[in-house]
């Protein structure tokens, strides 16, 4: 997703499907910018499983360390490994436009 206004997360649930899981993260950075480089959400990965659906805010556990993306920046689902019986992974990204 390409950001038009400064954006600011606010939650983010992920759900997964089959019998595995994945461990992913987002990275936000301008246009063009390749694999893992940018600023990442979480510090360490997150897992998806389809045993647990954890949603991720600002506070608590699994708290996101980077929640604002700048005017222009992308962000990317980035998955860093997964099981070889993963079937999907979804997330629901919440937050609001910084006018």
């Amino acid at each position: 997703k390409r950001f038009n206004d400064p954006f600011t997360l606010t939650s983010i649930a992920e759900v997964a499907s089959g019998s595995n899981a994945a461990n992913f993260n987002l990275i936000y950075a301008t246009p063009g910018t390749t694999g893992t480089t940018g600023t990442k959400v979480w510090t360490a990965d997150k897992s998806a499983s389809s045993s647990a659906y954890p949603t991720f805010k600002t506070t608590g556990v699994g708290a996101m360390n980077n929640t604002t993306i700048a005017d222009g920046d992308q962000l990317d689902l980035v998955i860093t490994s997964k099981s070889a019986t993963l079937g999907s992974i979804n997330l629901n990204i919440c937050g609001r436009y910084n006018h």
